[in-house]
C-alpha cells in the first residue's frame, strides 16, 4: 500500500529465476512479470495474487512484456526467438509462437486506437517488426462422418470445392457471401439414380465455378452443375480409382487420371457436352495432367518426361521435356507461354512453349522438388522442396523471379504440406501453397505444427502471426479477394468435431514504410540521421509531423 508503505500481500507463487521485466495495465489493476525461468505471470495489483494457476511458458528466458491498451491482451518476448500474445482473462494463447530470426528483446503494442491490436517487436538481428493481429475467426462446423480428401479453389472465383468419403456430404461447394459469411451448398453426388455408387476420391471445380467434376474409387467420373446441383454428364467409366480430375477454362473439356497403381495410370480426355465416348486416352507412369489456359493443349507427366498433346486429339505437338529423374508436377503460366516442371532431380524448370526450350536457368534445390505454382501475374513461381538441409529436415517453400530465374525469397522452412496430387501417400490435395492475386503474399500450410503461414514475398518474413486453432489446420486458401484466409481444420479434441471451417479476416496492411518511420519520429520526437544517430526533432519538424499524422497518433 503506497500510503502506508505496508505490504498488502505476499504469495508463494513466485518465479524461480531472476525477474527480467515488469509491466502494468493502463487501468492499474494488473501487472505482469517475466523471468529467467522461462515463464510470465499476471498478478492482481490489489492483493498481489496471480491471476492464473499456471504461468505463460516460453522455451527459454522470458523478457519484455506489454499490455494492450484495453488490457485484454499481453505480449511476451523470449530468448527462444519468439514472441507471443495471450488472453489476459482466460490465460490462453491468442497467437502461436511468432518466430523471429534471433532473440526477441522487446514487445510493445501501438497506442493509437486507429491501429487496433498492432504489436511491435525488436529482435537481436537488428530488426523491428510490426504485426497486425487478426480478429477472432468465424467458425463453421461440418457434419462429415468421414475425412475430407480434397479442398480445391476455383482459380477465377472465391468458390472452394470439398470432397469426402462421407456419402451424405460427398461434394460441398463453399463460398464467402457479400456479408462476409460462409455459404455451403451440398450436392448429392452419392445417389443411386445418377450419382456415385462408391466413395468419392477426388474433385475439382471449373475455373468459373459453374461446374465441378468428381471421381470415385471404382472409376466413375461425373460433372455437376454447381448452381442446380444436378449432373451434366452420365457416369463416365474408367479403369481403377480416379486419382485426379480437371476441367478446362471454358468447361468444355475434362481430363481424368485413373489407375490401380501410381506406376500404371491412364489419362483420358472427354468432351463435357457430348460425353459418350472419350476423345482420347494414353497410359504410362502418368502422375499429373493439366490444361493450358485456353484449353487447346495438355501437359502430361510421364516418368522423367513431360508430354505436350493436342487437347482434342491427344496427338503430340512437340518434343518431350526431359528431366534427369521423375517429374512430380507441371503447370502452365497464366498466359500459357511458359510451363513449370518440378522433378526429383532437385530442380524445377521453366520451358518456353513456343520454342520448346528451357527458359532461363534451372531452379536448383537441395532436394526433390515436390510442387510448384505461378502467381496470378505470371511473374513469380513458388516451389516446394523436400529440404533435408534445414533444421529438422523439414520441407521449405521458395519464391523465384520468372524473368531472371533467381530467388526472390530465402527458403521459408517448415513442414509444408504438399499441394500436389502426385505426391505419394498424400491423402489431401489442397491449395496449401498459394499466392495472393498481386503475388505479394504466399500462403503455406505447415504440418509440424499444423498451422497456416502468410509470408511477405518482398521481405521473406511472416506478414501476420501464424494462424492456429485447437484443431489442426489441414488446408487453407485466400478468400474474399485476398482479404481473408479460409482454413479447413481436422479433428478438434475440444469441440469433438471431425472437420470445421474458419475464416480469418486479414488485417489492413496498407501503411507504407515511410509512414511507419514518420509515426515513429512523431512518437519519439527523434529522427535517425545518415550516421544512424538519433537526433532530436526541431519544433517546426514536430509541428509538420503532427499536422500530417497527429489525428492517427492520439
Amino acid at each position: 500500500d503506497v500510503a502506508s508503505a505496508r505490504e498488502i500481500a505476499a504469495d508463494q507463487k513466485t518465479h524461480s529465476g531472476l525477474i527480467n521485466d515488469i509491466a502494468c495495465s493502463l487501468d492499474g489493476k494488473l501487472f505482469a512479470t517475466s523471468s529467467h525461468d522461462s515463464t510470465v505471470r499476471v498478478w492482481s495489483a490489489a492483493d498481489g495474487r496471480p491471476l492464473h494457476e499456471e504461468p505463460f511458458v516460453h522455451h527459454s528466458r522470458a523478457g519484455s512484456v506489454a499490455f494492450s491498451n484495453d488490457g485484454k491482451l499481453l505480449a511476451t518476448a523470449s530468448e527462444d526467438g519468439t514472441a507471443r500474445v495471450w488472453n489476459v482473462k482466460t490465460g490462453s494463447a491468442v497467437t502461436p509462437q511468432i518466430p523471429h530470426s534471433g532473440s526477441v528483446s522487446e514487445v510493445e503494442f501501438l497506442p493509437a486506437r486507429k491501429h487496433g491490436h498492432s504489436l511491435l517487436t525488436a529482435c537481436s538481428d537488428g530488426t523491428m517488426r510490426l504485426w497486425k493481429l487478426s480478429a477472432p475467426p468465424q467458425s463453421y462446423f461440418l457434419s462429415h462422418a468421414a475425412p475430407i480428401n480434397r479442398f480445391v479453389r476455383s482459380p477465377q472465383s472465391n468458390w472452394y470445392v470439398m470432397t469426402s468419403k462421407d456419402r451424405q456430404n460427398s461434394l460441398i461447394a463453399v463460398q464467402e457471401t457479400a456479408t462476409g459469411e460462409l455459404s455451403t451448398n451440398v450436392i448429392p453426388a452419392n445417389n443411386d439414380l445418377n450419382g456415385h455408387k462408391s466413395n468419392v476420391s477426388c474433385g475439382a471445380p471449373s475455373p468459373n465455378a459453374k461446374l465441378a467434376a468428381t471421381g470415385d474409387i471404382s472409376g466413375t467420373v461425373i460433372v455437376w452443375d454447381l448452381e442446380n446441383a444436378t449432373p451434366v454428364t452420365p457416369q463416365l467409366p474408367h479403369q481403377g480409382q480416379v486419382r485426379g480430375v480437371e476441367l478446362s477454362k471454358d468447361g468444355t473439356l475434362l481430363l481424368v487420371r485413373s489407375g490401380k497403381s501410381y506406376r500404371s495410370q491412364v489419362v483420358t480426355c472427354w468432351e463435357v457436352q457430348d460425353a459418350f465416348e472419350p476423345l482420347w486416352s494414353i497410359e504410362g507412369e502418368l502422375v499429373h495432367a493439366t490444361f493450358n489456359p485456353d484449353g487447346i493443349k495438355v501437359a502430361v507427366v510421364d516418368g522423367n518426361d513431360v508430354l505436350q498433346l493436342n487437347a482434342r486429339t491427344g496427338k503430340s505437338i512437340g518434343p518431350k521435356l526431359i528431366h534427369n529423374a521423375n517429374v512430380r508436377h507441371c503447370e502452365f503460366s497464366p498466359n500459357g507461354e511458359l510451363l513449370l516442371t518440378c522433378s526429383n532431380d532437385k530442380t524445377a524448370r521453366l520451358w518456353k512453349i513456343s520454342s520448346r526450350k528451357p527458359w532461363g536457368n534451372p531452379l536448383v534445390h537441395s532436394a526433390p522438388v515436390l510442387f510448384g505454382t505461378f502467381d496470378p501475374t505470371g511473374t513469380r513461381v513458388a516451389t516446394l522442396c523436400n529440404d533435408t538441409t534445414t533444421v529438422g529436415g523439414e520441407n521449405s517453400a521458395r519464391v523465384w523471379d520468372v524473368g531472371t530465374t533467381t530467388p526472390l525469397t530465402k527458403r521459408l522452412p517448415h513442414f509444408v504440406r504438399s499441394a500436389s496430387s502426385s505426391v505419394r501417400g498424400s491423402s489431401l490435395v489442397n491449395d496449401s501453397l498459394m499466392f495472393s492475386q498481386d503475388g505479394k503474399l504466399l500462403l503455406t500450410v505447415g504440418m509440424r505444427p499444423a498451422m497456416a503461414y502468410v509470408w511477405s514475398v518482398d521481405t521473406s518474413e511472416l506478414a501476420v502471426p501464424p494462424l492456429s486453432a485447437s484443431a489442426p489446420i489441414v488446408a487453407a486458401g485466400f478468400a474474399n479477394d485476398d482479404k481473408a484466409i479460409l482454413l479447413l481444420h481436422g479433428k478438434d479434441p475440444l469441440e469433438g468435431t471431425r472437420h470445421s471451417l474458419s475464416l480469418y479476416e486479414l488485417p489492413n496492411t496498407t501503411q507504407d514504410v515511410d509512414g511507419i518511420d514518420e509515426h515513429t519520429e512523431l512518437l519519439s520526437s527523434r529522427r535517425i540521421d545518415e550516421l544512424s544517430d538519433a537526433i532530436p526533432l526541431t519544433a517546426a519538424e514536430l509541428r509538420d509531423l503532427w499536422a500530417k499524422h497527429g489525428s492517427h497518433a492520439e
